[in-house]
């Protein structure tokens, strides 16, 4: 398969940003009530700012995944990662609950930072290589949870609330310059001639697929499912094309 970045990204690149996905969303937990003290409002309402935060990382990752295939993974992680940053400062400054679950809500494009590393993965990395390193990416899923909440807890004990959003600042901050570096020559990690309808169809079609699963559930052998990708040929060119990975089934009484 031909990379679509010129330059691999190192794997200490793709490892903080995986990690600092699940850090953006349960490092700031131990802060919750001090959020809502300092910003005069009930606990219930700053608890918006972890469901509503998931809302939108799952909005995001249906339409940031037909977007990189599109505009190039670069540009994409650049622009998520620089949102992050100016979100994480509103954060910080923000004086009433609306506007810091604005910026809130605003620093869930981070997840692309665990979306694209994926795919980053896949697009410069032979299949060999690839099980490898999205081993390595696994672990630090796993791992950052349990770090993100002691650290939070520390920042919030000795500086304040407001420290971890700014940590959450300079370290996106951070990850923009190491992404800027390590990323490679976007030129070539595009799709030239697709159309923008396709960042549209994708997203639907996956919705579609699974509506049509929930609906065949029943009394069905779920083992085949039909899904639509956008293939590049030599030319460059892109086309819609069907790729079959399972199929439904009816089961025999």
């Amino acid at each position: 398969m031909m990379s679509r970045l010129r330059t691999p990204p190192h794997l200490i690149t793709l490892i903080l940003l995986t990690g600092f996905s699940p850090l953006s969303l349960n490092m700031f937990l131990p802060s919750l009530a001090n959020i809502a003290v300092d910003l005069e409002t009930d606990y219930g309402t700053v608890a918006w700012a972890v469901s509503g935060y998931l809302t939108v990382t799952a909005i995001i990752q249906l339409i940031i995944g037909p977007m990189s295939d599109r505009i190039g993974r670069r540009p994409v992680l650049l622009g998520v990662l620089l949102a992050f940053v100016f979100a994480s400062l509103g954060c910080v400054s923000a004086q009433n609950i609306e506007a810091f679950l604005l910026c809130r809500m605003l620093q869930g494009g981070i997840i692309g930072g665990y979306a694209l590393s994926l795919a980053i993965v896949r697009d410069t990395r032979s299949e060999r290589e690839a099980v490898s390193l999205i081993g390595y990416i696994g672990m630090t899923m796993a791992i950052a949870p349990m770090v993100g909440p002691m650290l939070g807890g520390l920042l919030d004990t000795f500086l304040g609330w407001r420290s971890i959003f700014a940590f959450y600042a300079a370290s996106g901050f951070g990850l923009l310059i190491l992404c800027w570096l390590d990323l490679g020559d976007p030129s070539d990690d595009r799709a030239e001639d697709g159309d923008l309808i396709n960042v549209v169809l994708g997203p639907c079609d996956v919705i579609g697929g699974y509506g049509q699963n929930l609906a065949n559930a029943e009394g069905t052998d779920i083992r085949r499912v039909q899904c639509r990708v956008a293939l590049r040929d030599k030319t460059g060119r892109v086309e819609n094309k069907g790729y079959e990975v399972s199929e439904v089934t009816k089961m025999q009484p």
